[in-house]
């Protein structure tokens, strides 16, 4: 089990590298706020030059920064937990549960990834890349892959702890039916 965790965080610099691949055939090919369609009325490729990451203006707001470096922090806090480091070896048994369904993690990782590739960005140009227009009739947001990733993530990732969280309720339940124990809504379980 552990070889394949310590495979799939490999996900991150993937996407990563990914993103900064398309970002950079954007900077070199499209100019700023020229539209190239994709497909009519649905998609378009646009130039934007985003001073802010996660669409969150960080020179006039830093705690947009704070919020970047807590996600960050909680996944490093959360995969040391995992790892069994000491010191952190005491998270919750849900937590550790939760994180080792490789979908879950695989949902994390997109969204550090998202986050990464945006920060990068930032960094190094001064500016995100933003290219993704969709519905250019009736919108006029503009995104890049690495936000896809980060909403995508978080979605995926919701949605898994959801679906995680009823089966082991469900088997929870089953279970104790198994045994002949009474289950009550607030008092946990009685025989």
């Amino acid at each position: 089990m552990e070889t394949k965790r310590n495979k799939i965080w490999l996900i991150i610099p993937v996407l990563v590298i990914l993103g900064a691949i398309i970002k950079q055939l954007v900077v070199t090919y499209i100019t700023p706020y020229e539209n190239v369609e994709i497909i009519q009325g649905l998609l378009d490729l646009r130039f934007i030059r985003h001073y802010d990451v996660f669409h969150l203006n960080l020179s006039d707001n830093p705690k947009a920064w704070v919020l970047s470096i807590v996600m960050l922090l909680m996944v490093f806090i959360i995969e040391l937990s995992l790892r069994g480091t000491k010191g952190f070896d005491k998270i919750s048994w849900f937590l550790t549960q939760v994180f080792e369904k490789a979908h879950l993690q695989v949902s994390l990782y997109i969204v550090v990834a998202g986050v990464l590739g945006n920060i990068i960005d930032k960094s190094f140009r001064g500016y995100v890349v933003d290219y993704l227009y969709f519905l250019p009739n009736t919108s006029d947001y503009v995104y890049n892959l690495e936000d896809l990733f980060i909403y995508g993530g978080y979605i995926a990732f919701i949605i898994g702890i959801l679906v995680f969280g009823i089966a082991m309720i469900g088997n929870r339940v089953k279970n104790e039916i198994k045994d002949n124990r009474k289950i009550t809504l607030f008092g946990g379980i009685s025989r």
